[in-house]
């Protein structure tokens, strides 16, 4: 659930430009539907899909490929933004690792997600260098 775009593609990656908080829930919910369909969550899917909605930096995305097309125009380097495609309301890449996931699904649900997203989580802590 990454989205990569490289800019001057044919030089290598000397920038990397990572956008933690620009996705909204359509891709989420079709890569899991199970998630989407469990009782607790259909029973509120209008709430929160609206909170999705809201708790979402909708700039956020916009900007990171501004900013990566700019400085590839002007430095002539490789550029690549990663936009991380989680909603941001069920988990945050741009929080520490122990305050990422938010508390907005049932509990037994947050378990398996994080069991299912932790290998990505890892490639991106090891991309930033954090």
């Amino acid at each position: 659930m990454l989205s990569e775009t490289k800019y001057n593609p044919e030089q290598p990656t000397m920038f990397l430009i990572i956008d933690p908080h620009g996705a909204d829930g359509n891709n989420f919910w079709k890569a899991y539907p199970n998630i989407r369909n469990h009782p607790e969550v259909s029973s509120q899917i209008s709430l929160l899909d609206t909170y999705l909605s809201i708790e979402r930096d909708i700039g956020a995305t916009h900007l990171a490929h501004a900013l990566g097309q700019e400085i590839a125009s002007q430095s002539g380097q490789g550029v690549e933004v990663l936009s991380i495609d989680y909603p941001r309301g069920l988990l945050d890449g741009g929080r520490d690792e122990h305050f990422a996931v938010r508390n907005a699904l049932p509990s037994e649900v947050l378990d398996q997600l994080c069991v299912t997203t932790l290998f990505e989580g890892l490639m991106i802590t090891l991309i930033a260098g954090e």
